[in-house]
C-alpha cells in the first residue's frame, strides 16, 4: 500500500474512533460532525472530505463491526470438526472480537434501533446476514448430526444475541473462553 493510501486509511480510522468517542459521551443524538471532528483531532472539513454525513459515519461503523465478525468466522465454517465444536469455536472467536472492541459493538447493538437508514445505504446488512446465515448453517449441520436439539431459528438467534449483549453490556468481566461459551449454551442448544 503506498503512503498516500495508507494515510487516507489511517485518517478514516481515526475519524471512526472519534465518532465512537463522541457516541460514548453524548449518545447517537448528541453525536454531531463538530463533536466527531473534535474527538478525532481533525477539522470539520477533513471529516466531510472522508464522510459526507453523520449517517455515512454511522454506516461505516456498522459495516466495520459486522465485516470483522463475518471475516473472523468464514474460514472456520469449512473446518472438518463436529458442528458442536465448530459452533463453540465460532462463538468464541466472535466473543473475542466483541470483547476487544466493546465501544464499537455497543454501538453496533444499539445504534440500529435508534436510526432509520435506507436499505440502499445499509451496507452492513450484507455482513450481518452472512454472519447469521453462517451460524444457522452450523446449527442446521449440528441438528442433522444429532449434536443440537431441533431449535427454532428465531429463538436460536435471540440466544446468540443475548450472549453478545452480555459481553458488551455486563461491564469489565473476564474474557470468555471456549468452555465458558460451552456452558452458556449447553442447556439451550444441546440435547440432554
Amino acid at each position: 500500500m503506498n503512503r498516500k493510501i495508507a494515510e487516507k486509511y489511517r485518517r478514516k480510522e481515526l475519524i471512526l474512533k472519534g465518532a465512537l468517542k463522541s457516541y460514548s459521551k453524548k449518545g447517537l443524538e448528541g453525536m454531531t460532525m463538530d463533536d466527531i471532528a473534535q474527538e478525532s483531532d481533525f477539522g470539520k472539513a477533513t471529516i466531510y472530505y472522508y464522510f459526507s454525513s453523520k449517517e455515512d459515519i454511522i454506516c461505516a461503523l456498522l459495516e466495520a463491526g459486522w465485516k470483522d465478525l463475518w471475516e473472523s468466522v468464514e474460514e472456520m465454517v469449512v473446518e472438518n470438526i463436529s458442528a458442536r465444536k465448530k459452533f463453540v469455536k465460532i462463538l468464541n472467536q466472535m466473543a473475542d472480537i466483541v470483547y476487544k472492541n466493546k465501544p464499537l459493538y455497543e454501538f453496533l447493538f444499539t445504534a440500529p434501533r435508534n436510526i432509520n437508514i435506507p436499505d440502499n445505504k445499509a451496507s452492513w446488512k450484507q455482513y450481518q446476514g452472512r454472519t447469521y446465515a453462517t451460524l444457522q448453517s452450523v446449527v442446521d449441520e449440528g441438528i442433522a448430526q444429532g449434536d443440537f436439539v431441533d431449535i427454532k431459528p428465531e429463538l436460536f438467534m435471540k440466544a446468540v444475541g443475548g450472549i453478545f449483549h452480555g459481553i458488551v453490556f455486563m461491564g469489565d468481566q473476564k474474557k470468555l473462553k471456549e468452555k465458558d461459551i460451552e456452558s452458556l449454551i449447553t442447556n439451550f442448544i444441546y440435547p440432554s
